[in-house]
């Protein structure tokens, strides 16, 4: 079962094998770690992305919509860093930054979408 279960995951191969290695005290602690690893490198693409299309895009934006969604950007890219240090350094502080920056982008996502929604004139559809 543990077999299948590491050969299904996103692990690297020699990842896949110092799992499958690890004594089996260690082997939670070991999987956790890889895939925060991973899960961190899907994060920091995915905002890249989300820079990229806005770079591409804010010509059809308003100039407070197009703001807003690049403070967001910039906030993920933070997060992302905040989160990379702390787990590069071992710094907890790193961690409760990135987890309370990351916190309020809700509040900034919630005023996109009211900003897109007024501009769509979405009370009248």
């Amino acid at each position: 079962m543990l077999q299948e279960f590491v050969a299904a995951s996103a692990l690297s191969e020699h990842e896949k094998e110092g799992l499958l290695n690890a004594p089996k005290r260690d082997r939670l602690r070991y999987y956790t770690d890889a895939m925060s690893w991973i899960e961190l490198s899907k994060a920091e693409e995915a905002q890249r992305i989300l820079n990229n299309y806005l770079i591409e895009n804010r010509i059809f934006m308003t100039a407070k919509l197009a703001n807003t969604f690049h403070s967001v950007s910039v906030d993920l890219a933070l997060v992302n860093s905040d989160y990379r240090f702390h787990k590069q350094y071992d710094l907890p502080d790193s961690f409760t930054k990135s987890a309370d920056r990351f916190a309020l982008l809700f509040q900034q996502i919630q005023n996109i979408e009211q900003m897109i929604q007024d501009r769509l004139h979405y009370e009248q559809a």
